[in-house]
């Protein structure tokens, strides 16, 4: 064992299982509408960036830059 746990799901940390794959974030940023508020949804290391740019009121443009695979999840954090 690797000494972790990640309770209720099944695995640890480096595992294929649920458990070694889901991990916890947190946001913390006086411009969010509101506070206290938990996001059930799916996200990935890679929404970060599209997120964070649509947060700043900024947009990225097809085509200047690398694709990105993210997806941006603002809104989703703001109406959950």
């Amino acid at each position: 064992t690797t000494g972790q746990s990640n309770w209720p799901f099944r695995g640890s940390k480096c595992s294929v299982y649920e458990g070694g794959t889901r991990g916890t974030a947190f946001l913390h940023w006086q411009g969010l509408p509101r506070r206290g508020v938990t996001f059930t949804g799916l996200a990935h290391a890679a929404d970060w960036l599209p997120t964070i740019v649509s947060a700043v009121g900024s947009r990225l443009w097809p085509n200047e830059t690398l694709s990105l695979d993210g997806l941006d999840l603002w809104d989703a954090l703001l109406s959950n």
